[in-house]
């Protein structure tokens, strides 16, 4: 790439414990970051590709908690960006100087659910 950009992929997986019961989720991604300084400024920012695979309990309206799951698969486009700017006027004095800085940013994301009895991909006769 170059020496503002770079490419990488991941997995998590995030156990959530809810009222209703555990939610489980494995996620697979793919990651553009860069960076472009301007003056004292560092504009950061990625654009992330989700695959997600989500076990959730089904709850009735006379239900608390569920044994019963559903499975749903999501797509989604995650975008971040934001800014650096250093606090210290001059971040090459000492290690202490080089930690200050302000780095606000923002989210987006976007979002498609197909839900578990669109996943049956056994054949019919």
């Amino acid at each position: 790439m170059n020496p503002h950009s770079n490419i990488s992929i991941g997995y998590t997986y995030i156990s959530t414990n809810q009222n209703q019961g555990r939610i489980n989720e494995n996620n697979l991604w793919q990651q553009y970051n860069f960076s472009y300084p301007v003056n004292r400024i560092k504009y950061f920012g990625w654009i992330r590709i989700e695959q997600r695979w989500i076990k959730k309990p089904i709850t009735s309206d006379n239900k608390f908690y569920s044994l019963k799951y559903s499975n749903e698969y999501n797509t989604r486009i995650r975008f971040r960006a934001g800014f650096e700017l250093p606090l210290i006027e001059d971040p090459t004095k000492n290690l202490v100087e080089k930690i200050c800085y302000c780095k606000p940013g923002t989210s987006a994301l976007i979002k498609k659910r197909i839900e578990d009895k669109k996943l049956n991909f056994k054949k019919k006769n």
